[in-house]
């Protein structure tokens, strides 16, 4: 196994990459439908959303906040 210095010492390290997480459930979906509005377009960080809903439903989620938000939203 490579060493950790070794394994990253090819990324580019120039400008740090930031994650944002948010995790939610039953009150969730209302409060990210204000947040990522509000943000920018070309804002930098990438965000992951762990929303806890029924299968069902997430699909239809990803496609509001699609619809709502300036940035792409994927959904997986």
């Amino acid at each position: 196994m490579p060493s950790p210095s070794s394994s990253t010492a090819s990324l580019n390290t120039s400008e740090p990459k930031k994650l944002i997480l948010l995790g939610s459930s039953t009150a969730g979906p209302s409060h990210i439908q204000k947040i990522l509005p509000a943000l920018p377009a070309n804002y930098a960080p990438t965000i992951l959303i762990a929303q806890h809903m029924g299968n069902a439903y997430l699909s239809s989620f990803a496609s509001r906040l699609d619809s709502a938000v300036p940035m792409r939203v994927v959904y997986f």
